[in-house]
């Protein structure tokens, strides 16, 4: 963790995850043709996904419960077992470069550790990815590989006012905000589809905080057939 800091004080997540990409095509060239999204989203993405197991990496189960959310996504752009050790390899060379003496054996033994962790972890989630919740996760994953969270927000917004007008009479914030409500909504309960209990619970706050707002049960629908229609169309053409 302590190097981990050091390392993303040094430069933007752009420039660290560009560097990493940088030294992993050069190594392996054959791999660029996975990356889709362009090397910059691709690598603010990649270095938020190593900050968020790092923050739980005392947790080596939550760790793998993040890989898991990540191997159908995985599976879909064709990554295959022996490509997962190449980009591990390249995040250690750039955090020995970036580091230099600031990473002494022992850290450099503790990355190696977790290198071979991740490398097993997403290995293991690699050969089964077919769950709904995986699907739930899959299509929210590419979702925001085309939009971003904020874009994704106002597509629920517009959709949801184009399905059923009457609705904005219960919205009393602006766009923006309930924008960003929407799609933080969305990630807590994409993340918790494979956990029946605490869908429910989660569900059950968010009901009694709407109906405050004079949400009532046949509204119900309605979000449904707007979620459903945001991610259409965010998706796209593998909808």
């Amino acid at each position: 963790k302590r190097s981990w800091k050091l390392f993303i004080e040094r430069k933007s997540w752009r420039q660290l995850g560009q560097a990493v990409f940088e030294k992993l095509f050069d190594s392996y060239p054959e791999v660029e043709q996975l990356f889709v999204s362009g090397l910059e989203v691709s690598s603010v993405k990649f270095i938020d996904m190593i900050n968020q197991m790092i923050e739980v990496v005392d947790e080596p189960t939550q760790v793998h419960d993040k890989m898991c959310s990540l191997s159908d996504m995985h599976r879909t752009r064709g990554v295959q077992l022996d490509d997962v050790p190449k980009m591990t390899r390249a995040l250690i060379a750039v955090l020995e470069d970036e580091l230099k003496d600031d990473l002494p054996e022992p850290a450099r033994e503790a990355w190696v550790w977790f290198c071979a962790f991740l490398n097993k972890s997403l290995a293991l989630t690699l050969q089964d990815a077919t769950s709904s919740s995986s699907l739930i996760q899959l299509s929210w994953d590419m979702a925001l590989d085309n939009h971003s969270e904020q874009a994704l927000g106002e597509l629920v917004y517009e959709t949801l006012l184009e399905i059923a007008p009457s609705i904005k009479n219960l919205i009393g914030q602006p766009k923006q905000v309930v924008s960003n409500s929407f799609v933080e909504m969305l990630q807590t309960l994409v993340f918790f589809a494979a956990d029946e209990v605490t869908m429910q619970a989660k569900m059950m706050g968010l009901s009694q905080r709407h109906h405050k707002y004079g949400v009532r049960a046949y509204h119900a629908p309605i979000m449904g057939q707007t979620l459903m229609a945001m991610l259409e169309a965010a998706v796209g053409e593998e909808w």
